[in-house]
């Protein structure tokens, strides 16, 4: 995904005191244990590099498990699953699963391969049946049960080395972040890549729902493996964040634009979903472009100032027409009414990227060239429909009101199946999802209900 987290530094959060230290702590362990607890942690457990285990209920310490507490080593990790447990190493080496709670240790096995044998192995999880699944980095999976491991690599299925989460259906198949999705169940493994859908290969967690549809969260955003077993679309949006402009270019007009856009970028910088900045939209705010020097200059600068704050994401310098050679995307908005006529009209943008038509407005600015960036459509369509709504005075959308839902239907369609055909488009952006005041353009109307059957804007939109 384009766009990055900017690291901000937290405040410092207070440290209670070493655990030896703080009230109600057990006696027979001062001064043994340190953490550092945020004064918000009310309950909980902390595990340290080498000083054991301690419980914490209302912020209070009420029990410490350590080495002479009868756990196997002071450095422990935790594991995931239907209970909590601690796994840990002695000074022989031999693995243990220790219950907090009881605190009975339990032998996973005398002699662990190799690659257990340093801190890599911190994705665990424990199932139902008690076998505790081990993720490393680099060296596969593995499986503790009854004392013997199994090692699972790509060789037996697995669909990469690098293991991050790992996670139980209800029905008792294990699912593995592995470089993609990897299900074991049955002693095999089924693989689910980009091929299948799925938004990124990097996973952070998997989780299953009361419905039994599984959740995996990607670098890409939070995606659900729905019923059939095929990976279902990313659950969420990407974003053209757009600034809202001014009517009329004049220096105070500047001054201000430019210093509240500033703000914008600074305040939204974080949002993942966000892949591209418009600071400018349609001239709005430089409505003479096509021709004043001045105003050119202005778009071209908001881009570089946008560049230099950001250059993680996307720019347009003035989405829709009147563009400068400064841009990353040559945004068009185009709303003519049928497909014929849009497909007529850029047939030849493939062959001949330079000559742009003009669509009321001049594609570039006096003065400039296309500058090789990608085509997209970013606005189109804008087929008005009432849906059995009654009709307002002031309703109104692009070339006129369809009167039936098959005329929306096919019309959409055939504007929709006019620009996937055409090579010269790298994406396109309709126009819109729902109604807004007066207008009655939407997919769904003002208060959220399809127009059509999603399943045929589905139809539609993926044709």
């Amino acid at each position: 995904m384009i766009g990055a987290w900017r690291r901000r530094e937290p405040p410092e959060l207070p440290v209670l005191a070493e655990i030896g230290k703080v009230k109600g702590q057990p006696a027979g362990c001062e001064g043994l244990l340190l953490a550092l607890i945020a004064a918000s942690l009310l309950s909980g457990r902390v595990a340290t590099r080498d000083a054991g285990v301690a419980k914490i209920e209302s912020g209070r310490v009420v029990k410490v498990l350590m080495v002479n507490q009868g756990l196997p080593s002071n450095e422990v990790w935790f594991t995931s699953g239907p209970e909590i447990k601690a796994v840990s190493k002695d000074r022989q080496g031999a693995l243990w699963l220790t219950d907090l709670d009881s605190g009975e240790n339990h032998l996973l096995t005398r002699r662990p391969p190799e690659a257990l044998l340093t801190p890599s192995y911190y994705r665990l999880f424990e199932d139902r049946e008690g076998n505790l699944w081990i993720g490393t980095e680099g060296a596969g999976l593995y499986r503790a049960r009854k004392q013997a491991i199994t090692v699972y690599s790509e060789p037996d299925g697995l669909g990469g080395r690098n293991i991050y989460p790992i996670y139980e259906d209800r029905a008792g198949a294990i699912w593995i972040g592995a470089q993609g999705l990897s299900r074991f169940s049955g002693g095999t493994f089924d693989n689910f890549t980009s091929r299948d859908g799925l938004a990124a290969p990097d996973l952070s967690a998997i989780y299953e729902d009361r419905d039994g549809q599984l959740w995996v969260a990607t670098v890409a955003g939070l995606q659900v493996l729905g019923v059939g077993e095929q990976v279902g679309p990313v659950l969420g949006l990407l974003v053209w964040s757009e600034m809202a402009n001014a009517h009329e270019y004049h220096e105070e007009y500047v001054a201000r634009f430019t210093g509240e856009w500033q703000q914008v970028v600074a305040r939204d910088y974080n949002h993942p979903s966000i892949f591209v900045w418009v600071p400018i939209n349609e001239s709005w705010g430089v409505n003479q472009i096509l021709t004043d020097r001045a105003q050119q200059d202005h778009a071209k600068t908001m881009y570089h100032l946008t560049r230099s704050l950001d250059p993680t994401r996307l720019v347009i310098d003035n989405d829709g027409w009147e563009h400068t050679d400064e841009t990353d995307l040559f945004a068009l908005h185009d709303y003519a009414r049928t497909g014929e006529e849009l497909a007529a009209k850029y047939r030849h943008l493939a062959a001949e990227p330079a000559r742009v038509p003009r669509n009321g407005r001049e594609a570039l600015a006096f003065g400039y060239r296309y500058n090789g960036t990608p085509f997209l459509m970013t606005e189109f369509g804008g087929i008005a429909y009432r849906a059995g709504a009654p009709a307002a005075e002031n309703e109104w959308g692009y070339a006129g009101i369809e009167p039936t839902q098959e005329a929306m239907l096919g019309r959409l369609g055939g504007l929709v199946k006019a620009l996937r055909a055409n090579p010269a488009f790298a994406g396109y952006c309709y126009t819109q999802l729902t109604d807004v005041e007066q207008e009655i353009n939407g997919l769904m109307t003002y208060d959220r209900k399809p127009k059509a059957d999603p399943g045929e804007f589905a139809k539609i939109f993926n044709q």
